[in-house]
Formats: structure tokens, sequence, C-alpha cells
């Protein structure tokens, strides 16, 4: 279904027949056409200095789906970089004119984490450019479904970030086991910002342990391209005891849709 741009899918449709992808090798590097709507934001610093900041989902010509943690700078700062499995050099550069953070996210609450980057010019198509879907508000996922997540950011707990794709493959977690983990490690010693987990959530271990996706804004996707999730927060990224913790798409395809351009 298409709708004012962006690609809505229901929990009852079937994926696109060319979206089943083999499960990742854990950790493995990715090519951009392997997930042609993985996009790397960039902000400026100084001078003509520019570094990757977060990750994102191109979800129509003009959008791009993030984590609203990551966007509090004058838009004129922001670019995006399209079509490339490097986040510093490679394929398309776009300004960013504008973005929208969740008129409810509250960075001390960690709870409506979701933002929208509105590109001036719109994103031309190609192999190593498309569109992800986003799922209906109406969208369940069964406990222990395999998810994948795409981005640049660290694969395991203080490792660097990395400057070529990556993608790891996850499963996702009760929702009230998840819940109670997170209890129980609040406060945390290491100082960690720790939130409660809402139903606007969606938490996700990895399916090899050590090797999640730490970087915010980061894609969670079924099927090849439907994001159902955005990287949001966890302790330890890449544990078996504390879920990745990432928002929940489908509490927000309205909004989107509403607020997209």
């Amino acid at each position: 279904m298409h709708c004012l741009g962006f690609l809505i899918v229901f929990y009852f449709c079937s994926a696109r027949a060319d979206s089943h992808k083999p499960p990742p090798a854990a950790g493995a590097t990715a090519e951009i056409s392997r997930w042609p709507f993985a996009v790397s934001p960039q902000t400026h610093l100084w001078g003509s200095v520019w570094v990757p900041h977060c990750a994102g989902a191109l979800i129509s010509t003009t959008t791009v789906l993030s984590a609203a943690q990551c966007y509090h700078m004058p838009s004129p700062r922001l670019r995006v970089r399209l079509g490339s499995t490097y986040s510093t050099f490679g394929g398309t550069l776009i300004t960013v004119s504008s973005y929208t953070n969740h008129p409810d996210y509250d960075p001390t609450a960690g709870d409506h984490d979701v933002a929208l980057l509105r590109l001036a010019e719109s994103a031309v198509l190609s192999a190593v450019v498309q569109l992800a879907r986003i799922p209906a508000a109406v969208f369940p996922i069964s406990d222990g479904s395999r998810v994948d997540a795409v981005g640049w950011g660290q694969l395991e707990y203080d490792d660097d970030a990395s400057i070529t794709l990556k993608e790891a493959a996850l499963q996702t977690v009760n929702q009230d086991i998840c819940t109670q983990r997170y209890a129980n490690l609040h406060p945390d010693p290491e100082g960690t910002q720790i939130y409660q987990v809402t139903s606007r959530m969606l938490c996700a271990e990895p399916a090899t342990e050590g090797l999640g996706m730490c970087e915010a804004g980061a894609p969670v996707v079924v099927s090849g391209d439907v994001v159902v999730g955005v990287q949001s927060w966890g302790f330890h990224c890449g544990g078996s005891v504390y879920p990745q913790v990432v928002t929940r798409v489908s509490e927000f395809s309205d909004w989107i849709v509403a607020n997209g351009s």
C-alpha cells in the first residue's frame, strides 16, 4: 500500500519475494546493496569537518527515519549520505532541510525516541538507494522472532564505531522479561542511563552473544526492509542479559505518515 509517499505494511501482508535474506554472519560487514535504505546522517563540527552521527532509514525519497536523541542541533549542520557502504565516503550527500522529533520525546525518560529528517532534495532511487517500508499501527511481532539491525555503530560493548556498514542478527525478547531485567538493574552502578521499558518499545537480544548493534537510530527490520524498530538504548550492547531496546515503529506509523514530507 502506498500512502503519501510511504510504503505501509500490514501484518497479514506477504513480504516481497526478494526481501528474504539469508541470516548474516554475526557482526558481518554488509554491502549497501543488501540494505539500500540504510542512511548515515552527518553533523558539521567546524570548518569543513563532517562526522557520521547516528543512523537512519530512507522511508520516502525526502524522509529519513531515525532516533530523536540524535537531533538537537540546527538543521544546517546536518546532511545524510545515501548509497554507500561507507559512512565517510562514496554515495550521495544530501542536505537536511529540517527535522522533527516526536513532540512527546523526553530525554529523561527515553520514550517516544523517534525523529524524521526532511531532505532538501529528493533522493534518486537506484540499486543502492531504495525505500524501506514501515509497519501499520497493528503489527504484532512474536517473542523470539528474527530481526536484523543495520548501521555503522559499535557491535559490542566498548567496541569502536565502524566506517563500514554492519549487520547484526537479533531475536525479540518477551516484553515482561525485558522489563523485569531492567527493573532489577536500576539504578545502574556504572552510571548508564536506564529507562522504564514501555509498550512503545521493543526488546531484542543478539542471536550471537556479544554482537548487537549499538548505534542510535539504526533501523531494526523484518522481511529485509520493514523497519519495525529504531535503536534507542540498552545496557552493555551485545550482552545476553540486558536486551537492546528499540522504538517500536508501529506505535508511531500514523505520526510518521502525518509528519513526513
